[in-house]
């Protein structure tokens, strides 16, 4: 009976690769062996199937990171725009004020504009 060993060596098939093969010595009864079969363990598909893998775990971190990063522009945006556009409603709501009672009113964010924010266009 033949004895088997894997050993994690050089790839017989290749110069620069390493794979997990099994050899086992091919002799005849009673003579000394003259020479070895071998079956190479993680082939040519199994390196595929690695590559397919990689490729598709950077494709999906890939899309991941691009979706983040456009679902924290998008909230930035909106962040944003509610800071800018704050103190035009709030002098659109003061217009409408007036125009359903006639008697001119003071916007809230007039009272103290000078204290509050000096850079306030609306305000000035």
């Amino acid at each position: 009976m033949a004895r088997l060993c894997r050993i994690l060596s050089d790839d017989p098939r290749s110069i620069d690769k390493r794979k997990v093969f099994s050899a086992a010595p091919l002799a005849a009864q009673g003579k000394p062996p003259f020479g070895y079969v071998y079956i190479v363990l993680l082939g040519e598909e199994h390196d595929q199937l690695a590559a397919k893998a990689s490729a598709s775990a950077v494709l999906r971190t890939t899309l991941a990171s691009i979706g983040l990063v456009t679902l924290l522009g998008l909230c930035a945006g909106v962040i944003a725009f509610g800071l800018v556009t704050r103190p035009l409603r709030r002098l659109t709501d003061a217009m409408r004020k007036f125009d359903a009672s006639g008697v001119p009113v003071e916007p809230p964010f007039m009272r103290h504009a000078s204290q509050e924010n000096s850079r306030d266009e609306i305000a000035c």
